[in-house]
C-alpha cells in the first residue's frame, strides 16, 4: 500500500466495480452527495487513495487509525498532492480521522493532518484511549454515521 492510488488495484476496482454494483443493486442517490467512504488501518489508507483521487465520486471520507506508513509514502503523497489540498476543502463535506492515544499508525496520521492543515485543508478529528483496535473503531463509526449527508 503506498500513496501511489495508480499502484492500488482497489482504487480501480471500487470505481468501476462495487460503486455502480451498489448503485445498480440498492435504492442509493447515485451522488457525490450521497456517497460515503471509510476505512480504518489498511481500509483507511485506501480510503485517501480512493478518496482523495475522486473527489467526483465521495463526498464523506473517514480514516481510521491510518496514516501512509513510511516517511517515503507520506513524502510522496505531499510532492504529488500539496497542490490539491485547497480543493479538498472544497469538495469534501467531512473529512474525518481518528486514532487511540497509543495507536500504532497515531503518527503516521498526525504527520499527514499535520501537513494538510499547514496547507489550509480542514480535516476533524477524534482521539480516543487505547490503541490499534476494535473498541476505538466501534466508537469512531457511531461518531462519524451521525455526520454523514448532512
Amino acid at each position: 500500500m503506498t500513496a501511489d492510488a495508480t499502484k492500488d488495484p482497489f482504487t480501480s476496482e471500487m470505481i468501476t466495480d462495487i460503486v455502480p454494483m451498489i448503485d445498480a443493486r440498492y435504492r442509493t442517490l447515485g451522488t457525490p452527495d450521497g456517497r460515503a467512504l471509510s476505512g480504518l488501518s489498511m481500509g483507511g489508507i485506501q480510503t485517501l487513495n480512493i478518496g482523495l483521487h475522486h473527489l467526483g465520486t465521495f463526498r464523506y471520507l473517514a480514516v481510521m487509525s491510518s496514516g501512509w506508513t513510511t516517511p517515503g509514502d507520506r513524502e510522496f503523497f505531499y510532492r504529488t498532492e500539496g497542490a490539491r489540498f485547497a480543493a479538498y476543502n472544497d469538495a469534501l463535506k467531512l473529512f474525518w480521522w481518528g486514532w487511540g492515544e497509543t495507536d500504532i499508525a497515531r503518527a503516521n496520521g498526525l504527520d499527514v493532518i499535520g501537513r494538510l492543515k499547514s496547507q489550509a485543508c480542514a480535516s476533524r478529528r477524534g482521539r480516543t484511549p487505547g490503541g490499534h483496535e476494535w473498541a476505538n473503531w466501534r466508537l469512531y463509526l457511531s461518531e462519524v454515521a451521525q455526520k454523514l449527508f448532512r
